[in-house]
C-alpha cells in the first residue's frame, strides 16, 4: 500500500515538473495504460528530471523490487526472505537514519534508532521507513506546490 502512495505522489510531483503538460496528455501519459504510467519509468524519469537525487533514485528502485516480488512471488511472504531482505538492507536512506541515530519519540521518550535491540529496526522496518520518508518528501513538495512555489530541480 506504500508503494502504491508513493507511485502516486511521485507521479504528481514529475507532473508539475513538465509545463506544457495537459489534462488529456497527463491522462495519455500517466493514465492506467499511459506511457509513463508503470512504476519503475516514474522512477527513473523523476530522477532523470531531477525530482529525487542518486540516493533517493536507488531507495526507490529497491522500493520496486520489493513491491514486485510481494506481487509476482507466492512463494516470498516475508521481508526476511531472500532477496527482499538483501534489497532492505540496502536501502540508503534507513541506512542513513540508522548511522546518525536520528531521535524519535517512542513508547519511553526519545530514542535513537539502531541497528540492534532494543530498538533495532528489521526489514520490515527499514522498508517502512524508507518508503514512508519518500512519500513524506514528496506529499510536502505537492503541497508547497499547491502553495504557490515553483517546482525545484
Amino acid at each position: 500500500m506504500t508503494a502504491a502512495y508513493l507511485d502516486d505522489y511521485r507521479g504528481k510531483v514529475i507532473q508539475t515538473h513538465l509545463p506544457g503538460l495537459t489534462p488529456k496528455l497527463s491522462n495519455k501519459l500517466f493514465g492506467s495504460d499511459g506511457r509513463l504510467s508503470e512504476f519503475g519509468v516514474k522512477i527513473d524519469l523523476s530522477k532523470a528530471i531531477g525530482v529525487v537525487d542518486a540516493d533517493s533514485h536507488a531507495d526507490l528502485i529497491l522500493i520496486a523490487r520489493v513491491r514486485n516480488r510481494f506481487a509476482h512471488n507466492i512463494h516470498i511472504n516475508s521481508f526476511s526472505d531472500e532477496p527482499i531482505s538483501d534489497f532492505c538492507n540496502k536501502m540508503r536512506y534507513a541506512n542513513n537514519f540508522i548511522d546518525k541515530g536520528i531521535p524519535l519519540v517512542g513508547p519511553e521518550g526519545i530514542i535513537r534508532i539502531k541497528a540492534d535491540p532494543p530498538y533495532g529496526v528489521d526489514e520490515k522496518g527499514r522498508f517502512k521507513l524508507t518508503a514512508m520518508a519518500h512519500c513524506s518528501e514528496f506529499h510536502n513538495r505537492l503541497n508547497h506546490l499547491s502553495q504557490g512555489e515553483k517546482p525545484k530541480s
